[in-house]
C-alpha cells in the first residue's frame, strides 16, 4: 500500500500491485564449477542433475533441492 503525493491538501490512498511472488528462486550464485570430489557446484551446492532439472522442477522438487543444499552446507561446516 502506498500514498500518492498530496494534491491540493488531499492525500489519496493508492493500492499498489504486489510483484509476483516467487516461492523458489534459483540458488545459482553464478559461480558455476562442479567440485568432482563432492559432486556438486562450489557456488550453489547443487549436483549436475539438480541444476539441469531446476527450470522444469515442481515446487516440491525445488523444495527438496533446497533441503539438499542446506544438508550439504551443514556437511561442509562439520
Amino acid at each position: 500500500m502506498g500514498f500518492s503525493p498530496p494534491l491540493g491538501g488531499v492525500t489519496e490512498e493508492v493500492f499498489l500491485p504486489h510483484p509476483p511472488l516467487r516461492i523458489f528462486d534459483s540458488p545459482c550464485k553464478s559461480v558455476c564449477r562442479i567440485d568432482e570430489r563432492v559432486g556438486w557446484c562450489i557456488g550453489c551446492k547443487r549436483t549436475r542433475a539438480e541444476i539441469q532439472m531446476w527450470s522444469t522442477a515442481s515446487d516440491a522438487q525445488k523444495k527438496a533441492i533446497w533441503q539438499n543444499i542446506l544438508n550439504r552446507e551443514q556437511q561442509m561446516d562439520a
